[in-house]
């Protein structure tokens, strides 16, 4: 009995050794995890609660147009909003201030006048050259929206008018502008 019982006594001190080893080993695994933890939520939150500094940034470059209401025959735009094209001291040219490529874009409510159909036509000119025509009809009593944009290509220096002219047609509100395609990147 005496041999089994030393071997009851080894197999049980080791295993006491092994369960004493395991808790600690648990212990410390805890204990990084929970420190990991804390970690990654207190950058959490720095992050979360730090105010960036704020970037400026330019604007893209554009025109846009006050709303109008109730046209025939000849328009003149008022400036609404601008960055780096701006009206002329005539009110009337457009003075383009970067090459590249612009998008003329309008919303126009328009109608026919006496029950026939009307036909209403904007034009961008630069000199005697037109760089864009949108032809708008109405074919009827009441106003309709329309929505119209083209691609067109300015030269710095230009200085671009509107155009409108019409037959039997009414424009009730427009809304009218120009923006340019290649964001702030201003190519002189």
């Amino acid at each position: 009995m005496d041999g089994e019982s030393q071997v009851e006594k080894e197999v049980y001190v080791n295993f006491e050794a092994r369960r004493r080893r395991s808790s600690w080993r648990l212990a410390v695994v805890l204990f990084l995890q929970n420190a990991l933890l804390v970690v990654c939520l207190s950058v959490s939150f720095y992050c979360l609660l730090r105010q960036p500094e704020p970037v400026r940034q330019e604007e893209d470059i554009y025109i846009r147009f006050e709303p109008i209401n109730d046209i025939q025959g000849n328009v003149s735009f008022g400036q609404f909003d601008h960055n780096k094209i701006n009206l002329s001291s005539n009110n009337i040219d457009i003075q383009i201030s970067c090459n590249g490529t612009y998008m003329l874009y309008m919303e126009v409510y328009s109608e026919g006048l006496e029950m026939e159909p009307g036909f209403g036509n904007f034009s961008l000119m630069v000199g005697k050259r037109e760089l864009a025509r949108i032809a708008v009809e109405a074919k009827e009593m009441g106003c309709k929206d329309s929505i119209h944009h083209q691609i067109v290509d300015l030269r710095n220096g230009d200085n671009a008018r509107l155009n409108f002219m019409s037959t039997n047609f009414k424009v009730c509100k427009l809304t009218l502008g120009l923006h340019y395609l290649h964001g702030r990147q201003c190519q002189r």
